[in-house]
């Protein structure tokens, strides 16, 4: 009967997942070669083999088990999400479990998508609400910052604004795993730095150490995170008015933490913090020509108030 059921099925011992029996369309659901299925026992091919003693105890009870969805390694080191159909039966005279497979990973792919799809847009809605309420500083950026942890895992997290004049770099927020010489507050050279690559060239950047040696000649100032044991590295400019004012960076301490999937998420982030780092920037700048204007006046004032150089002189070495 199995050979003859136009979908993949075969019959185990329910004491060890030994493969008793089954049909020709197992194997390639499992990417596997003619025979290889008989000679791995059911239990490898799961994700999770601790969940066995659970499902046998349910057979037991209720005698079969439909529509029960789990996933599956397949050969190609990837895995697949199999509905299963299962039933309590005896077959050459010992207990054994008969089960009918269903490939339903494309449908699994894309209720996860849809799912994490609505996930990213409430997370997104919630960072915009956080910037249209307060202006960027360290309770703000926290803020943000929790909201990212939630779509992208983290060992650090840092937002950098930059001085186009000057090609500097402040790091105004930073998060996490300690970096020697990048604490917040610093200020850096935008040369040889991934904050130099994003504001050139305008796109984020998914970096790895594997090969540490040419990680650094391409970027030597991650000396400090490399020594950190960051080993994952994900920056993404944020660009107002058409105009770069900053970057968004994470690290993490496992390689290949970051794909093109978290580099999209942190760009639509980046534009989120964008306009109100822009904003901040404006501000920062209109304060200082006030402040110089004002020292200027002052200066003035100290010329024409006293008759004596010498203190002339010290006032106005004092507000220069």
């Amino acid at each position: 009967m199995i050979d003859l059921i136009p979908a993949p099925a075969f019959i185990c011992r329910q004491s060890d997942g030994h493969v008793l029996h089954y049909n020709a369309l197992v194997e390639p659901l499992f990417g596997l070669k003619p025979g290889e299925f008989a000679e791995r026992p059911v239990p490898e091919f799961s994700r999770d083999p601790s969940e066995r003693p659970a499902f046998l105890d349910r057979l037991e009870q209720d005698g079969s088990i439909t529509s029960r969805v789990t996933a599956c390694r397949h050969s190609d080191g990837g895995e697949r999400w199999l509905e299963c159909s299962h039933r309590a039966v005896v077959y050459q005279g010992e207990p054994a479990v008969f089960t009918v497979l269903t490939d339903v990973t494309a449908v699994k792919t894309a209720q996860e998508s849809a799912a994490a799809e609505e996930r990213e847009a409430s997370a997104l809605a919630e960072i915009s609400a956080i910037m249209a309420r307060g202006r960027p500083g360290d309770k703000v950026f926290n803020r943000v910052a929790n909201v990212v942890e939630r779509l992208v895992a983290f060992d650090r997290i840092g937002v950098a604004l930059l001085d186009p004049e000057d090609d500097t770099f402040s790091l105004v927020f930073v998060r996490g795993t300690p970096v020697a010489g990048r604490e917040q507050g610093t200020n850096h050279s935008v040369i040889d730095s991934l904050n130099s690559y994003v504001t050139r060239e305008r796109v984020g950047l998914v970096l790895d150490a594997e090969g540490p040696g040419e990680l650094l000649d391409r970027f030597p100032s991650l000396k400090g995170n490399l020594d950190a044991g960051l080993k994952s590295f994900l920056t993404a400019p944020m660009i107002a008015d058409d105009r770069v004012v900053g970057a968004i960076s994470l690290r993490s301490k496992t390689v290949h933490a970051y794909s093109e999937t978290e580099l999209t998420t942190l760009g639509r982030v980046a534009a989120l913090l964008a306009p109100a780092l822009g904003q901040a920037r404006l501000y920062h700048d209109l304060e200082r020509e006030a402040r110089e204007r004002e020292i200027i006046v002052e200066i003035g004032r100290a010329i024409s108030a006293s008759p004596e150089i010498d203190k002339v002189y010290d006032r106005f070495a004092e507000l220069v």
